[in-house]
Parts: C-alpha cells; sequence; structure tokens
C-alpha cells in the first residue's frame, strides 16, 4: 500500500475543490433563472463549463423539463 502524504498541492487541490463547492448553489441557481429566461440548454453548458445532460439534471432536479 503507498503512503499518502500531505502535501502543499494537495491541500491546494482540496481548497479549490471547497470553493467549487461553496459555489455550486449559486451557479445551479442561475442556471435555472437563465432556462426559465429563455435560454436554451446548449448556451447554458455553454457558459457554465457543465455538459448538456448536466444541465438538464440540475433543470429536472428543480422541476424544470429542458429541451
Amino acid at each position: 500500500m503507498t503512503e499518502q502524504t500531505d502535501t502543499p498541492k494537495r491541500r491546494a487541490v482540496r481548497e479549490a475543490a471547497e470553493v467549487m463547492r461553496a459555489a455550486k448553489p449559486a451557479l445551479h441557481k442561475a442556471i435555472v433563472e437563465a432556462k426559465l429566461d429563455g435560454a436554451k440548454v446548449g448556451e447554458i453548458a455553454a457558459d457554465s463549463g457543465y455538459a448538456r445532460e448536466q444541465v438538464r439534471r440540475i433543470l429536472r432536479a428543480n422541476g424544470i423539463e429542458a429541451d
């Protein structure tokens, strides 16, 4: 088994991941609002960096049928 070492680079990865986790609710809200404002799934995907299917999942989780 390989020994796991906590390094500054690994801490940086964890810190960056935490920033992303904290931003996720705001991004999901913006995705829903963009769709309600008439944006297409492909446009939202391009703007968010998410795949089209991930955008659809977020919309469905918020009660919105995606195109």
